[in-house]
């Protein structure tokens, strides 16, 4: 739908100019999927459900095995859920983008904090 073009276009958009080379993601799937296509961005670079056994320790316990740069979520799902959690006790992430398109489920963008202790 034009909507769902909208929202991963600005996705996109903000991207290119806020990461770096190499970085990784930590994201739903399915819709968002467009975004790294047209990234260029590997999925061996995504940490996704799809990923099966590698997502349930992050999903779990975010503290000790969430290692990735960026999360990226559609409003709500799972990934949000570990994201809420990670606040608690790390890593942290900052919410860098929030992507509101009439019709279509937000798209909010975290940027992983690394303390500098």
């Amino acid at each position: 739908s034009r909507g769902q073009r909208d929202r991963v276009a600005q996705a996109v958009d903000f991207l290119r100019g806020a990461m770096g080379p190499h970085e990784t993601f930590f994201t739903s799937f399915g819709a968002l999927t467009p975004v790294y296509r047209t990234l260029g961005v590997p999925l061996r670079d995504t940490l996704t459900g799809d990923n099966g056994p590698l997502f349930l320790g992050p999903s779990a316990r975010p503290d000790l095995f969430l290692w990735e740069d960026w999360a990226i979520v559609t409003g709500g799902d799972e990934v949000q859920g570990v994201i809420d959690q990670a606040g608690l006790r790390g890593p942290h992430f900052e919410l860098s983008r929030r992507i509101i398109v009439k019709g279509q489920p937000v798209i909010e963008i975290y940027h992983r904090i690394y303390d500098e202790r």
